[in-house]
């Protein structure tokens, strides 16, 4: 396009410099160089409305995601699906955040839980690809729960809103599951469970407890003393006693 017009205006000029300004008394002449000109502004015109209509249509376009940016929908993914097989009734309410959080993380959701992926400007391409993971997510946590816990939960905007009440009203401090926690394993006898039975609720106890009691490690890589083993070892002595 740019070669054309730049051809159709050299033409134009050294035409009127070769043949001098006589050549405008000729009339017929005369018209076909106004013709050319003309026709030189309509085809700039044109290019500039194709390049205006190109420029609207990328600002349009919806951005393509990678299958693990939170932004990104499965095919398979569906609203109605439940994240858990257990709705949540109001009891055991860590026990339920637990497997959430797996099956959003499993998901590339959790960011629309944990605030990490905030909602974009309302002029920019990624706002709609937002508002559908948020809509989905929000229809994944609300078919979670069971009808009296979802109908106090039904009116929230975003998954992060329904998340935050929910923790606010059923979520436990560390220290007062804890103590639970403990209660029930210092309470816990065989009585007339099989060895399994009784192995398996002890397990699912202890299992809590090393979740809510924040026990510090070493992530640093460069630990040299085997802090992490030796507290692995009193973990076990603990659960013997």
């Amino acid at each position: 396009m740019l070669i054309l017009q730049s051809w159709l205006f050299v033409l134009f000029y050294h035409g009127i410099r070769a043949e001098g300004f006589n050549l405008l008394l000729d009339y017929a002449l005369a018209r076909s160089y106004i013709i050319i000109l003309s026709l030189f502004y309509l085809f700039s015109y044109l290019c500039l409305l194709m390049q205006s209509y190109a420029m609207a249509v990328q600002g349009t376009r919806i951005p393509q995601v990678e299958p693990t940016d939170p932004l990104f929908i499965h095919p398979s993914d569906n609203p109605a699906q439940p994240l858990v097989s257990n709705p949540f009734n109001g009891e055991n309410y860590d026990g339920w955040k637990r497997s959430v959080t797996i099956a959003l993380s499993a998901r590339h959701k959790i960011a629309f839980i944990d605030g990490s992926c905030e909602c974009p400007a309302a002029t920019t391409p990624q706002y709609s690809l937002w508002q559908r993971n948020n809509a989905m997510v929000l229809s994944w946590l609300l078919n979670s729960l069971n009808d009296n816990v979802r109908n106090s939960v039904l009116y929230f905007d975003t998954a992060k809103a329904l998340w935050d009440d929910l923790e606010g009203r059923f979520g436990q401090s560390n220290k007062a599951r804890l103590f639970q926690v403990q209660k029930d394993i210092v309470c816990l006898s065989q009585g007339d469970l099989d060895i399994v039975s009784y192995y398996t609720k002890a397990k699912q106890l202890w299992d809590e407890a090393g979740a809510v009691s924040n026990i510090p490690r070493c992530t640093c890589a460069k630990c040299e003393c085997g802090v992490n083993g030796k507290l692995c070892n009193y973990t076990e002595e603990q659960r013997l006693i």
